[in-house]
């Protein structure tokens, strides 16, 4: 789901929340308008859950480390059969 959906999610919850508060306050049967009122706040709480871990994953995936790898490369023998070695280090950003 993209952010800004989710954005939009946050804001149509929260009326349909305020809503249900201003039935539940004229309703004699309160039963259903509790029960909807449950069933949006948990809907709300796991979109925010979302936002927020959104956020934490964009900042995490901007904010990477640089990362150094050593390679060792083996490329044919020497005098005394032992072979050739070279170490390379590389640093990705």
């Amino acid at each position: 789901m993209p952010l800004w959906l989710a954005g939009v999610l946050v804001v149509i919850i929260a009326a349909v929340l305020v809503i249900l508060v201003v039935f539940a306050r004229r309703k004699v049967k309160k039963a259903w308008t509790v029960a909807a009122i449950a069933v949006s706040c948990v809907v709300l709480l796991a979109v925010l859950t979302y936002i927020a871990l959104a956020f934490i994953f964009l900042d995490a995936a901007r904010n990477q480390p640089s990362v150094e790898i050593t390679a060792v490369i083996v490329s044919g023998t020497n005098n005394n059969n032992k072979p050739l070695r070279h170490i390379c280090n590389l640093t990705l950003l």
